[in-house]
Parts: C-alpha cells; sequence; structure tokens
C-alpha cells in the first residue's frame, strides 16, 4: 500500500549528537552514503530537563561537576538495509 506516494517501505533514522562539531562530517558522510535530506535540530534529553527542574537532582548536577547540554538530532528517512537471512 503506498505511503505519501512511496511503493515500498522506508525507515527513519535518528542520530544523536552530543557534539556539534560533529554534526559537518556526519552530514557528509550521509550524502555521500545517498542521503538526499536531513532534518538537523536541538535536543535535550529527559535527564537534562529534570536537572532544571528538580531541586535535588540540581544539587547532584552541582556537585558532579556536569553542565546542562544541548545535542543535535539528525532524522532522515532511508531505504531499509537489507539483510541476508
Amino acid at each position: 500500500m503506498p505511503f505519501l506516494g512511496r511503493e515500498k517501505a522506508v525507515e527513519v533514522l535518528f542520530a544523536i549528537i552530543p557534539h556539534e562539531s560533529l554534526v559537518e562530517p556526519i552530514l557528509e558522510a550521509l550524502v555521500e552514503a545517498g542521503v538526499r535530506g536531513a532534518t538537523v535540530f536541538e535536543t535535550m534529553g529527559m535527564g537534562q530537563i529534570l536537572y532544571d527542574t528538580m531541586p535535588l537532582l540540581a544539587r547532584l548536577r552541582e556537585t558532579s561537576g556536569t553542565e546542562t547540554t544541548h545535542n543535535r538530532t539528525i532524522m532522515t528517512v532511508i531505504e531499509p538495509i537489507q539483510r541476508e537471512a
């Protein structure tokens, strides 16, 4: 059954990148692999959000020396990988 004009199944790839400097090389590798488009957006993990809203977790973060950081998430549609049986 076609979906959005496609006759075959596709998969969605999500890649969470913790360092902004890695985003461009990863996108270049995706292009070399034949990926024609992707969406990159800034994301924050649940733990990072909870650190900001729960005083106990915020205190734990202060003692551990960890800072809140933002990740970049790359999302793209890819052809399914053909696996041999």
